[in-house]
């Protein structure tokens, strides 16, 4: 994309291409920032600052919708803890009901705390050898940028468990 505009900005002059190809593109609706491209055409004579606010921009789009789309899949995964509550319910008799559904929940409690304090450091943390890491135990250490993934795969991890349990 960005490519194909400064090739177009360069073909039509500078800046007054820009603005051009830029209300061109926002009619067409290809992208929601373009408003801010056109103003940015009028107040600046660089095409190439201008061209770094759209990187900018659309890296700013795309981590935001990744996040987006990683947290309503960890909201569908963890979805499952309760599916597997009510195939363990409609599985025994009734008397054993609470018994299943509290095994459920503290499956999910005890994996959640486990992959709290060891489970991420084992999988993703600093190896010192091939098979498992030795770092960021109890997620110390961790960017406050990977809370999302970290609870995406808490919740595999919980459902894991829950499945090996018995479900």
């Amino acid at each position: 994309f960005v490519e194909d505009w400064r090739g177009e900005v360069s073909r039509r002059g500078g800046v007054v291409g820009a603005e051009g190809l830029a209300r061109k593109m926002l009619q067409r609706g290809e992208s929601a920032y373009l408003e801010q491209v056109v103003e940015l055409a009028t107040q600046r004579q660089d095409v190439g600052d201008l061209l770094e606010v759209i990187r900018a921009q659309a890296a700013a789009d795309r981590a935001g919708i990744n996040t987006a789309f990683l947290l309503a899949v960890t909201a569908l995964v963890f979805s499952m803890q309760i599916g597997f509550a009510i195939l363990t319910a409609g599985s025994v008799r009734t008397k054993n009901v609470k018994n299943v559904l509290l095994k459920n929940a503290c499956d999910c409690m005890v994996t959640s705390l486990s992959y709290y304090v060891f489970g991420y450091a084992f999988a993703y943390g600093s190896t010192s050898n091939p098979f498992i890491g030795h770092s960021n135990f109890a997620l110390s250490g961790i960017p406050s940028s990977s809370y999302v993934f970290i609870a995406f795969q808490l919740t595999f991890a919980a459902t894991a468990c829950t499945i090996v349990s018995g479900c």
